[in-house]
């Protein structure tokens, strides 16, 4: 028995070739991802803006509308996707939700199949897909037929 032999692994190029990514917690990434968010709003609002671009809330008045968003999924706060503060709580909302993440409350927005786990997996949001009018749909067929028919006739000559 050498010195190694208890670290080595016996086939290291199967070995190799069946190892994968490392794992990674997706549940903790949410959160992390959704901390930082609420961080960056938080921000925000300390620096006076009423309506940040991609932002999480809105100040209309002497009120502000905060929409919680993990990737494309709008996460509800007791059970509604916006929530209504007065703009001189605003402040201690954010901390409050910080430490409602923090404490795993909204881990359920990051379990198997949601839009939130794929948007932190890959790191690329869910893109919807458009919508398209029987008008569209007609267009787009029309416009395919065309194309087969000019290969087709292409193939022929």
């Amino acid at each position: 028995m050498s010195l190694f032999s208890e670290f080595l692994i016996k086939n290291p190029e199967d070995a190799w070739k069946k190892a994968g990514k490392p794992k990674v917690d997706l549940v903790a990434e949410g959160r992390k991802k959704l901390i930082a968010n609420i961080q960056e709003a938080a921000k925000q609002f300390k620096a006076g803006e009423t309506a940040p671009k991609r932002g999480l809330y809105k100040i209309k008045g002497d009120l502000a509308q905060v929409t919680l968003k993990a990737g494309r999924r709008i996460i509800q706060v007791e059970g509604n996707d916006r929530s209504v503060v007065p703009v001189a709580k605003l402040a201690d909302f954010f901390a409050l939700l910080i430490k409602a993440t923090e404490a795993s409350t909204f881990d359920h927005n990051f379990g198997e199949g949601s839009d939130a786990l794929v948007a932190i997996a890959t790191g690329k949001p869910m893109r919807k897909k458009p919508v398209l009018t029987e008008e569209a749909k007609a267009a787009r067929s029309a416009k395919m037929k065309e194309a087969w028919a000019k290969r087709k006739a292409a193939k022929a000559a």
